[in-house]
């Protein structure tokens, strides 16, 4: 996803420095940009230690759906050497503890149709099983398509659970090589439904995260995840990609995406800053929601991942930043965090 940094902000960012971590905080990261009228812009990186403030919860009515590219391409290059076994066990064991009712799953690019919901799983090797079918070279042949359309499955995935079960969040991670025919309609839809369920108020009502196998470069689902978000005023950019090298490696990138989407630390969150520099605006970074002066209540649910950008005038050295929200058990969590500023 895009970073701080804005390339027409004249300025380049400070590297992040070492911070301390105060008492409720699992992980602190911030980074410095200097901006074109001399103020700084700040963004810190905070992840609560929510086991210990009431635990975190689900934002309610989320549904995850894994879609798996089922054309000759992918074949070649994850099914046959059986790579995508691996992936499928770590996006699974993550994924399903937060959809009640099971993970949807969907095959698309067969040979004589657009895509297929083949159910629900609630383990991982219920998909395992599916795929064990497939990888069947007998089977394969009869499956797999010899192009790669991705847009219908999308459309009738947003109209089954958005439109007709009325989910409040779905998340949907897609594996595929990425050698997409139907590029202008991927684009397109990704942005409809973006515009439409995704707002600055309700953020994260549609989250995609795409995982690509193989050795292409992968131009278009980069520019699906960096430059969307520039190119189509009022959309909020709601797309992560990792190749599969990535996610084998750690299922961190997803892990950051699912909780910054669906995973609340708790309700009514608080953010107020203090500075060694007058703070112009205060606010959330993922969404680019800002309040004027040191303090913003913009957060109907804390992310359990949270984002907090503030400007201040000149070069600060020094902030501390008070986060304050309602837990899941009905108390309330405060935590003051000191932080260093790099020059």
């Amino acid at each position: 996803m895009p970073k701080l940094a804005k390339k027409d902000s004249g300025g380049s960012s400070a590297p992040a420095i070492t911070q301390t971590l105060p008492p409720g905080i699992k992980s602190l990261t911030v980074n410095s940009e200097p901006l074109p009228n001399g103020n700084t812009m700040v963004q810190v990186e905070v992840v609560p230690d929510t086991t210990k403030t009431g635990g975190a919860s689900i934002v309610d009515g989320t549904d995850i759906v894994l879609v798996l590219d089922a054309s000759f391409s992918m074949y070649a290059s994850a099914y046959r050497n059986l790579k995508i076994f691996d992936i499928v066990d770590q996006v699974v064991k993550f994924l399903n503890p937060y959809d009640k009712d099971g993970i949807d799953v969907y095959l698309h690019s067969l040979r004589e149709a657009p895509f297929k919901h083949v159910g629900t799983i609630t383990t991982p090797g219920e998909v395992q099983q599916l795929l064990t079918d497939y990888v069947e070279i007998s089977t394969a042949r009869k499956l797999m398509g010899t192009k790669t359309v991705c847009a219908p499955v999308l459309r009738d995935i947003v109209t089954r659970l958005k439109e007709e079960k009325k989910s409040s969040n779905v998340f949907i991670s897609i594996l595929t090589d990425g050698e997409f025919d139907d590029e202008a309609a991927v684009e397109s839809s990704i942005v409809e439904f973006g515009k439409k369920y995704n707002t600055r108020e309700e953020p994260f009502g549609f989250k995609l995260h795409f995982t690509g196998f193989g050795n292409l470069q992968f131009k278009f689902l980069k520019q699906l995840d960096d430059a969307l978000e520039q190119k189509y005023p009022g959309f909020i950019d709601c797309i992560d990609f990792d190749t599969a090298t990535e996610i084998e490696s750690t299922v961190q990138h997803m892990v950051k995406e699912f909780q910054s989407a669906v995973i609340c630390a708790g309700a009514n969150g608080t953010a107020s800053v203090r500075c060694d520099q007058k703070v112009i605006r205060v606010g959330d970074a993922k969404t680019n929601r800002y309040a004027d002066g040191d303090f913003f209540s913009g957060y109907e649910v804390l992310p359990a991942v949270v984002n907090l950008g503030f400007e201040v005038v000149g070069k600060p050295t020094t902030a501390t930043i008070e986060l304050g929200y309602e837990t899941v058990g009905g108390e309330t969590a405060e935590h003051k965090i000191p932080i260093r500023i790099a020059a």
